[in-house]
């Protein structure tokens, strides 16, 4: 049993390694992947005119000032407290 044992443990070590060793030298064959995100400065093909304009995020004081902003409702914990009532309580007698 022993050498069965053994023989398969070096038999795995080996797979593993060959394995590991061939995918180092696939990923190091590979070609390079394509960019995708470039930036327009150092790439003269992209212009500023292909990325679409944003329009600014109003600040905090200009969305009280309009009156846009809704005070969110309060909960209240009377539900919480019925809900965790039904539940039964897990108690241990151990440490």
């Amino acid at each position: 049993m022993k050498p069965l044992k053994f023989g398969l443990r070096a038999w795995i070590a080996l797979t593993s390694l060959l394995s590991f060793l061939g995918g180092w030298a696939l990923l190091a064959h590979a070609d390079q992947p394509p960019v995708l995100f470039t930036n327009p400065v150092e790439s003269p093909a992209h212009s500023q005119a292909d990325l679409p304009v944003l329009e600014p995020v109003p600040s905090l004081e200009d969305l009280n000032v309009t009156g846009s902003i809704q005070s969110l409702p309060s909960i209240s914990s009377a539900p919480r407290a019925a809900a965790n009532s039904a539940a039964p309580r897990l108690r241990t007698r151990g440490s």
